[in-house]
């Protein structure tokens, strides 16, 4: 659901698309004596969501990978003192923005596993709304964009995972065995869409690191 809340002193907007594949680590956590969790999820395409709203993916692909870049942290359900894993990979692909992710907390990854927790939720802090976008909205089916300020200033704040999401047209993904490690393969699959629009949405750099991968 996206909906501006205050946290503190700081009001965030929310967004939320499902966690679409989870593999555990090869490795067992010495905490609980449990694998630890990749989880991979679309963060947007640019279509309208369940709230009737679209995410500019041209500024979420930037706003994601500045998140990734600069801690890349993953709580529950917005509670800031409930750190529960950290933001590892942001790629940009024809098909939308993916986040992966891995999961430390014994609680999170349980409810992970029991299916209760099953979206990632994006907080965004100082975000910008339009309310028509021919670009993006050619028939003016979305209530509003959230997209980025032009001073610079909105920001993806954080991102936590949740119960429940808005972003309907994600499908589950393959996502190819690693060495457990996280530094091998994770997407595998075809990529659909419009290329020469996600090479304008994609932060530079990113599709070309794609194309050696």
């Amino acid at each position: 659901m996206a909906a501006t809340l205050t946290q503190g002193q700081e009001e965030l907007t929310f967004f939320s698309f499902p966690i679409e594949k989870q593999e555990e680590t090869a490795a067992v956590n010495p905490v609980d004596s449990t694998p630890d969790i990749w989880i991979l999820g679309k963060a947007t395409d640019g279509t309208v969501d369940g709230d009737n709203e679209i995410v500019d993916p041209e500024w979420s692909a930037k706003a994601l990978q500045q998140w990734a870049d600069t801690g890349g942290n993953v709580r529950m359900s917005h509670d800031p003192k409930r750190p529960v894993g950290k933001g590892h990979e942001v790629r940009v692909t024809t098909d939308g923005h993916w986040v992966k992710s891995l999961i430390c907390d014994p609680l999170a990854k349980h409810f992970i596993r029991q299916g209760v927790l099953n979206d990632y939720s994006v907080g965004i802090s100082m975000p910008e709304f339009r309310y028509r976008d021919p670009k993006l909205d050619p028939h003016g089916k979305a209530s509003r964009i959230i997209t980025g300020r032009q001073d610079g200033k909105s920001r993806v704040a954080e991102l936590s995972i949740c119960d429940r999401g808005t972003n309907f047209n994600s499908a589950f993904r393959i996502v190819r065995k690693s060495a457990g490690n996280g530094d091998g393969d994770w997407f595998a699959g075809e990529m659909v869409g419009d290329e020469d629009e996600i090479a304008k949405a994609a932060p530079s750099g990113l599709l070309t690191k794609m194309a050696h991968d």
